[in-house]
């Protein structure tokens, strides 16, 4: 987990093309990401990483439905092992459900009023009814609706800061219609550090 935070961390302080501080942040990453040309020029002179050709493209997405239960979602990310997937109504994103989400709505269930008085049939039959209303929730009801997502065009050191400031694991990629593309996380992030290869004329990494 260190080395992968290091990593990412590592990946979003390189500077962007539109930066004028080449100084103190570039330099020292210098070995690892650039050229020794300023922010701009390197830029310009090679294939920057963008998040088309690291992310998961939406064919090999687990995705739901807005209108999916709740034990259903529970299912599918638990048989697909991810540990969050995008929703969607057609092809537009509307949210993002993950394990945490799950995770606080089942430890809600703990703080349930249940019924403690009057014949007990009433009772089991008003406790049932409660438990399953909350066992039937539906997806949407759930899900984080305020996303932050990025476009295939983005570069990946701006994806990466991204993920370190808004704290997130995951970033829904969508197209100009708001319509999802795909899905990139914290591990491809990790998948361009691990391509980089050492340029034997200038021992800098290049992708």
């Amino acid at each position: 987990m260190k080395v992968a935070s290091a990593a990412l961390a590592a990946l979003a302080l390189v500077p962007p093309a539109s930066s004028v501080a080449v100084g103190r942040i570039w330099r020292p990453l210098r070995p690892l990401f650039g050229t020794g040309a300023a922010p701009a020029q390197a830029e310009a002179a090679a294939d920057v990483p963008r998040v088309s050709q690291w992310m998961t493209p939406v064919e090999r997405l687990v995705t739901l439905a807005p209108s999916m239960s709740l034990s259903e979602a529970a299912c599918a990310l638990r048989e697909s092992s991810v540990s969050g997937a995008p929703v969607v109504e057609g092809k537009r994103l509307l949210g993002v459900l993950s394990q945490k989400d799950l995770l606080y709505n089942a430890a809600g269930r703990a703080r349930v009023r249940l019924a403690t008085s009057g014949p007990r049939s009433e009772r089991v039959t008003t406790n049932e009814q409660r438990l399953r209303r909350i066992m039937d929730a539906r997806v949407e009801s759930l899900m984080s609706a305020r996303l932050t997502t990025v476009t295939p065009d983005t570069s990946m050191q701006d994806a990466a800061s991204l993920l370190i400031e808004r704290k997130i694991s995951r970033l829904p990629v969508v197209d100009r219609s708001g319509s999802l593309v795909g899905l990139l996380s914290t591990s491809d992030v990790m998948d361009v550090v691990a391509n980089c290869v050492e340029d034997e004329e200038t021992g800098c990494c290049v992708f």
